[in-house]
């Protein structure tokens, strides 16, 4: 080993200082010439254009390890991340794979550029093998994250262009073949690479306040869009101006957080206007996708939905002139190249729909919404939802609102929030329970009618609830699809609603019902549908239903669907019927599918699914990598089974023999309880 590979750290490691300047790179400017390579001649163009643009020159720097902090959509955090770069010299700076400079956390010893290059094609020749093997196509799927783009094992274009800078051709050549797919216009191709790393590190900074690295990353993307016409994917750059202004605007007036405590002493009209100038620093996060960003979740948001009415207007003028930009983003996917800031406007009007009973996809005119709360101002939350309960001209959908304002609970529970209504008599909230719903025809919007209606005045709903629930269960459950799923939950939700109101025909009503049903109908929701079986198993006609469920219908075999399946990990099993039906099945030997180690993790293929699962690293059972079982039935319902606490382990890649065990403690266990 060289003295150089016993180096490591001579940088010591603490977060980087944010800096206003970066240094260019030493030999930016150079002249170049390119080296003989094997690359399409499009290819050596689009390197010319884009380091003469701006992407960073490695000559003239050191390869060494480095740890820089990478950004991340999610929560908007960056972490430490142990990569190699070319460090500019003198300074604490250095060039990532994504040809963008960097502040450092730590420098280490030298590194060699050709042995990550050949790390980078083993690791792609690997995926490739595995595709061939598992019988898919392998395809280049292009990186969105930023450590993807800076790791020394990934593949990316912009790593052609830097080993093609440093004068490796040949290597070059192999890494654009190994990360392209067919590339017609390769500088639309590798264009939108780098400045898709630029944006995209400047979304994550921005998200965590890192102003400095912001701008950086930001700074040269407007005229960059327009000089290599961004082409291929390109709307990630359609706000790029108006963000690059936000952001130095941050830079000239900063600011510290919110005290909310000391705040909360300050007089309302000081509490509402320094909450009105904070809405730049709201920074919800996205929660899942496809989805949005809650904004009413966030605590600037919160603090303004608690001061009501005195904060309506400063917000309709926020909602019609703050042209700021928040630490919110949204996204479809975060595998998408698309990422969206949202505005003080959209905090604002999540602030308002909550204090308004707006809905939260709706974007109206600060005209409009002036127009709404000087309809309504001074006029309490309750008397509003009543007073659109009787405007015959109102959608249906609006008075849905407005009864779910009425029976929404107080915050103790223990009354409903339109309790004061309760005087009203010309007509009575009950009276117009009762004339509206006939405008809900679709199944699911009137059992939420229902729900409400039976929470304001049990007596009164309950016919109404019995007729509802006859008349659809005429049908359902038979047919399938989305619809019939969520129309099978709503008929059990309302069954479990006549019983709560002393309806002794609702459980065998039910009964006859659901033994007419399919796991195919009840999809995702079939847990739902059965709820009633769970809750009143021991009812004589839900034990003859079960029996026929369990006994002798589509419902069973269990592994014959994803969704049954799922029924194992349910207090289902303590349903006499369909406990024997699992006893019978964790008995079956029969094959289904396959387990198979591989990465590290387990693939389990059936002829209805597929699925990864991670393993416990430390289990002595653990096979090899490579090894492929057999999946029998018994397996594949155990493995769903051991899912709870207090229940017995079972994992799917165990040795048959300690299977068998642990599928002879399951029946032990199943049988006790």
């Amino acid at each position: 080993m060289s003295a150089a590979a016993l180096i490591f750290v001579i940088v010591t490691a603490t977060p980087p200082t944010p800096v206003d300047d970066y240094p260019s790179p030493p030999r930016q400017h150079d002249p170049w010439r390119a080296p003989a390579s094997s690359l399409p001649r499009g290819v050596v163009t689009a390197a010319t254009t884009l380091f003469d643009a701006g992407l960073a020159d490695p000559r003239g720097c050191e390869y060494r390890a480095i740890e820089i902090e990478v950004g991340e959509t999610w929560h908007g955090t960056a972490s430490a991340f142990q990569t190699h770069g070319w460090v500019l010299p003198n300074t604490s700076f250095a060039i990532a794979w994504n040809g963008l400079v960097y502040r450092t956390r730590s420098i280490g010893a030298r590194a060699k550029v050709a042995d990550d290059v050949r790390t980078m094609l083993a690791a792609n020749a690997r995926a490739r093998a595995q595709a061939k093997r598992e019988n898919w196509p392998f395809h280049y799927w292009p990186a969105t994250s930023e450590a993807a783009f800076v790791a020394t094992e990934s593949m990316s274009p912009l790593k052609t262009l830097l080993l093609l800078r440093l004068g490796n051709g040949e290597a070059a050549a192999r890494i654009w073949r190994a990360s392209t797919d067919d590339v017609e216009q390769p500088l639309d191709f590798v264009a939108n690479e780098w400045l898709w790393t630029m944006y995209d590190r400047g979304i994550t900074a921005h998200m965590r306040g890192d102003v400095a690295l912001a701008i950086e990353s930001w700074r040269r993307l407007p005229a960059l869009a327009k000089l290599l016409k961004n082409s291929r994917g390109g709307n990630f750059l359609d706000h790029i101006d108006a963000l690059v202004a936000d952001e130095r605007r941050r830079a000239a007036h900063p600011t510290q957080p919110i005290d909310m405590s000391t705040l909360a002493a300050r007089p309302r009209r000081e509490r509402v206007a320094t909450l009105i100038a904070a809405l730049d620093q709201v920074a919800e996060r996205q929660w899942g996708q496809p989805g949005n960003v809650p904004l009413n979740f966030d605590p600037i948001v919160q603090a303004l939905v608690k001061e009501g009415d005195a904060a309506v207007d400063p917000l309709i003028a926020a909602y019609d002139r703050d042209g700021r930009r928040t630490r919110s983003v949204q996204f479809g996917r975060n595998f998408h190249r698309y990422r969206e800031v949202l505005t003080v406007k959209d905090a604002a009007y999540a602030a308002l729909a909550t204090i308004l009973d707006l809905r939260s996809y709706e974007h109206p005119s600060a005209d409009e919404l002036r127009a709404y709360w000087q309809k309504w101002r001074g006029i309490s939350r309750h008397e509003r939802a009543y007073r659109m309960l009787t405007d015959d001209s109102l959608d249906p959908s609006r008075w849905l609102d407005s009864a779910a304002i009425i029976a929404q609970p107080t915050d103790a529970g223990s009354r409903l929030q339109g309790e004061p209504l309760r005087a009203k008599t010309s007509p009575t909230v009950s009276e117009l329970f009762a004339k509206r719903l006939p405008a809900f025809t679709e199944l699911w919007q009137r059992a939420e009618w229902l729900k409400m209606f039976a929470a304001w005045d049990p007596i009164r709903a309950k016919a109404h609830v019995a007729q509802t629930v006859r008349d659809g269960f005429v049908g359902r459950g038979t047919r399938g699809g989305i619809a019939d799923a969520y129309e099978g939950e709503a008929l059990a939700e309302l069954t479990a609603i006549r019983v709560s109101l002393g309806d002794k025909d609702a459980l065998a009503d039910y009964a006859r019902w659901i033994v007419t049903t399919t796991p195919k109908a009840a999809e995702f929701a079939a847990l739902d549908w059965l709820r009633p079986m769970i809750e009143h198993r021991d009812d004589p006609n839900i034990r003859r239903a079960a029996e026929k469920l369990f006994g002798d219908s589509p419902w069973v075999p269990l592994v014959s669907s994803y969704d049954g399946l799922a029924l194992l990990r349910s207090d289902l099993i303590y349903v006499s019927a369909f406990k024997k039906a699992v006893l019978a099945e964790l008995m079956n030997e029969q094959k289904v599918g396959t387990v198979r180690m591989r990465d590290g993790d387990i693939y389990v293929e059936t002829g209805t699914s597929q699925e990864a699962e991670s393993v416990d690293e430390h289990d002595p059972l653990l096979p090899r990598e490579g090894t492929t079982y057999d999946l029998r039935v018994a397996d594949a319902v155990a493995a769903q089974l051991s899912y709870g606490d207090g229940r017995p382990t079972f994992r799917r890649y165990w040795p048959t023999v300690i299977r068998d065990k642990a599928i002879a403690a399951m029946i032990a266990w199943l049988v006790w309880h």
